[in-house]
């Protein structure tokens, strides 16, 4: 079933229909501009309810979102329990082959730079260069971040950092890197990337972990 943006609130009728009680969520939705809705009426009524969480941050909206689906007693099922494969872990970690340039101690900096900026509620994900946060993720994502870095064409080491947000809902809203995050990665002339164990949803593990090693990228999981 595919229902657009003006129509989504029929989705509680839908589910109720085909007795479903449960769901998943998985992927990304792109946040349409408040203004641009033209809502049915029972989208509208649901906006209505959204309209003080809409731009003030995804976790906040997210958590609205949530409260709703509750309030219509259907439960959320965290996807982490069905994708464990996904699952980002440490076994990939490769800091023993870029321990002249990269520490155990300032990969737990870089870590907490990216979690001080989560605070913000704007993004999960920063690029650092020189011990500082030069760019961080908005409400565009983690691809858009990375092409932005890469037109600033800075030319020292330089590392994607991507955590989970403080008090995120994990099980809605999971970081998530793949092969397409690895090769806009490369292109920007970014060393490596740093995530969150066990909190990181990893698409396509086994080619994104195949272009990591065929490009000689940093990769841990902290």
């Amino acid at each position: 079933m595919i229902i657009d943006y003006n129509n989504i609130g029929n989705i509680f009728q839908f589910l109720k229909k085909k007795k479903i009680s449960q769901v998943i969520f998985l992927g990304k939705v792109r946040k349409k501009p408040f203004l641009k809705f033209r809502p049915n009426l029972i989208t509208f009524y649901y906006l209505v309810k959204l309209i003080f969480s809409y731009n003030k941050g995804d976790g906040r909206l997210i958590n609205k979102i949530l409260n709703i689906f509750v309030s219509r007693n259907i439960n959320i099922i965290d996807p982490r329990d069905f994708l464990k494969e996904n699952l980002c872990n440490k076994k990939n970690n490769n800091i023993f082959k870029f321990n002249k340039n990269l520490s155990s101690k300032k990969i737990k900096e870089y870590f907490l730079l990216a979690k001080k900026f989560g605070e913000k509620d704007k993004g999960q994900a920063v690029i650092v260069s020189d011990n500082k946060v030069v760019l961080g993720e908005d409400r565009n994502g983690t691809d858009y971040l990375i092409k932005k870095f890469k037109a600033l064409n800075i030319r020292t080491s330089s590392y994607l950092i991507k955590v989970s947000k403080p008090d995120q809902d994990l099980e809605v809203d999971l970081p998530t890197i793949g092969p397409t995050t690895i090769k806009n990665i490369v292109e920007a002339g970014i060393q490596g990337l740093i995530v969150e164990n066990k909190k990181t949803f990893i698409e396509n593990p086994l080619l994104t972990f195949k272009i990591i090693k065929e490009k000689k990228l940093f990769f841990h999981a902290f």
